[in-house]
């Protein structure tokens, strides 16, 4: 799946996730769910990777981005699921109600140099048999 630059992305309780799979490719989600904007510096980087087994395809789907100032992270749990939204407007989905659950971890950055970015990055790691579904309309 070919992702242009991703310039949005919004996540949501697993738990109020709908999916219908429609194919290997694509998935369908209620108009009426409740996303949250996640406030980071775009566009943000997607990295898809495939292994094979000899039996099965594992799809290993690693989202980085940089959170802006204002943006809180810290202090809401929960296991969240992810919409992707591209520079073309498609929206793609990190995550599924059950699990595996898209692991998430939080860094401090201090970089040695002015010039480089300082501040909270995040990174959303998820693994699934299916490689990163476009959300149809």
């Amino acid at each position: 799946m070919k992702l242009n630059n991703i310039i949005r992305i919004e996540r949501i309780s697993a738990s109020s996730l709908e999916v219908d799979r429609i194919s290997l490719e694509e998935v369908i989600v209620p108009d009426n769910l409740v996303w949250s904007k996640v406030d980071c510096v775009t566009p943000v980087k997607v990295e898809s990777t495939e292994k094979d087994d000899r039996k099965s395809s594992i799809y290993t789907i690693k989202v980085t981005l940089q959170l802006n100032k204002e943006e809180k992270w810290r202090g809401i749990p929960g296991i969240y699921a992810f919409r992707l939204t591209s520079v073309d407007g498609n929206s793609y989905l990190i995550g599924m109600p059950e699990r595996p659950y898209p692991i998430i971890e939080s860094s401090n950055v201090h970089p040695a140099k002015v010039s480089e970015s300082q501040g909270r990055t995040i990174t959303i790691e998820y693994q699934s048999t299916f490689d990163i579904p476009l959300i149809k309309e």
